[in-house]
C-alpha cells in the first residue's frame, strides 16, 4: 500500500508541476508507468476513479488530461500532501488529528514534551492526561479529513472510553511514513517538564527575558509606578508561550502607549523619538512605534471576512526592540534614582 502510494505522489507532484509551472493541462506519465510495469493497470485505475483528470482520452493512456475541476482538486491535494496525520493513546482514550498543518503538530509536540494535558486547537479545547503514545505520519496522497474519518468509522477502533472511532498507528502508516521522531524525542511524556523552567528562562520561549522583569522589579522610583508596566511583561511571556499572537500585539501597543512620561514631559512615543539622539536606538523605537502599531492597529479594526488569516508569531515578533526599550526604561529609572528623584 505504501509503495503504491508512493507511485500515486509521483503521478499528482508531475500533474501539479506540469501545470504550475508551464500551464499545460496534458500530462505525459509514461516513464512512470514503465517504471511501474508491473502495477500499470491498477495506477490507470486509480487515476480514473481518482477523478483528477480524464484518461485514455484520444486512445492514449499514457495522458492525463486536466479539467478545471481537476486542476482544483489536484492544488489542493497537493497542499495536503504538506500535512500530517496524528495518533495520540492517553489515560482518557485514544484520538486522531487527521490532514493537519505543521505548526499544529509542532503545538501538540511541545504540549507532549512539556507534559501539558490541556491544549486548544482550532477553537476547541482538548485534554490528555497522561499520553502512552504520540505518533506523526505524513498525508502521503494529500487525503482530507474526511478521507481517514469515514476509514476510521468503518474500520477503526472504539474503545470503552472514546466517543469516536479512531485509526491506528500501523493504520497510518499504510498512508504515509512515520516521521514522529522529527518532532519529538525518544522519550515519555513530559521529558521537558522538570527542566522547563531554567530551559525558558534561558531561552528564546519568553517574549521578554527574566533577568529584565528582574530588574524592573527592582527599581525604586518616587515618581513612577511600575506596578502596570511589570504585569504587561508578565501577560506578554505567557501569551507568547500560549500562543495567543492577538493578545501579544495588543499588549506591546499597550506598553508604548504607557511608558512615554518616563522619558520626559512627553504623552507619545512618537514624542519621545522626535527627542531622541541615538540613532540606533531611535531605529528600534520607530520600528515599535510605527510597524508593531499598524500590526495591533490592524488586529483591532479589521472587520470580520469570508476566510480569515491567524496571526503568526513572526507578525509580532518586536522582541530584541521590546528589550531595547525596557532597558531604556531601567537606565532612565535608575539615573533618576541616583540624583534623587
Amino acid at each position: 500500500m505504501v509503495i503504491f502510494n508512493k507511485i500515486m505522489v509521483d503521478v499528482i507532484e508531475r500533474l501539479y508541476e506540469t501545470y504550475t509551472n508551464h500551464g499545460i493541462k496534458e500530462c505525459q506519465i509514461t516513464d512512470i508507468l514503465e517504471k511501474h510495469h508491473g502495477q500499470a493497470n491498477q495506477i490507470i485505475e486509480a487515476l480514473r476513479q481518482s477523478n483528477i483528470g480524464k484518461i485514455n482520452a484520444g486512445g492514449k493512456e499514457d495522458f492525463i488530461y486536466l479539467t478545471d475541476e481537476s486542476i482544483e482538486k489536484i492544488i489542493s491535494i497537493h497542499k495536503n500532501m504538506r500535512n500530517y496525520n496524528i495518533y495520540l493513546s492517553h489515560h482518557s482514550g485514544k484520538n486522531n488529528f487527521f490532514n493537519v498543518p505543521t505548526e499544529i503538530v509542532e503545538k501538540l509536540s511541545k504540549n507532549y514534551a512539556y507534559g501539558k494535558e490541556q491544549v486548544s486547537i482550532n477553537h476547541q479545547t482538548y485534554y490528555f492526561q497522561n499520553v502512552s503514545k504520540f505518533s506523526v505520519f505524513t498525508n502521503e496522497l494529500g487525503m482530507n479529513a474526511s478521507y481517514f474519518q469515514e476509514i476510521a468509522e468503518r474500520e477503526g477502533y472504539k474503545g470503552f472510553i472514546n466517543r469516536h472511532k479512531t485509526l491506528s498507528p500501523e493504520q497510518l502508516s499504510e498512508e504515509g511514513e512515520d516521521v514522529t521522531s522529527t518532532f519529538i524525542d525518544d522519550e515519555p511524556f513530559g521529558y521537558k517538564s522538570e527542566s522547563k523552567i531554567d530551559e525558558v528562562i534561558s531561552s528564546a520561549d519568553f517574549y521578554i527575558n527574566h533577568n529584565r522583569i528582574k530588574e524592573l522589579e527592582n527599581i525604586k522610583s518616587k515618581e513612577f509606578d511600575l506596578t502596570k508596566l511589570i504585569k504587561i511583561c508578565q501577560e506578554l511571556n505567557d501569551n507568547w508561550i500560549d500562543e495567543n499572537y492577538f493578545t501579544v500585539g495588543l499588549l506591546l501597543r499597550t506598553i508604548i502607549n504607557h511608558v512615554p512620561p518616563i522619558f520626559g514631559k512627553y504623552s507619545k512615543m512618537s514624542e519621545v523619538i522626535s527627542n531622541m539622539q541615538g540613532k540606533s536606538l531611535k531605529n528600534h523605537f520607530e520600528r515599535l512605534n510605527n510597524s508593531l502599531r499598524t500590526t495591533a492597529d490592524f488586529y483591532t479594526h479589521d472587520v470580520i471576512r469570508h476566510k480569515e488569516n491567524l496571526p503568526t508569531p513572526q507578525q509580532v515578533d518586536f522582541k530584541s526592540e521590546t528589550d531595547f526599550l525596557l532597558d531604556a526604561i531601567i537606565k532612565e529609572l535608575t539615573n533618576l534614582a541616583v540624583a534623587g528623584v
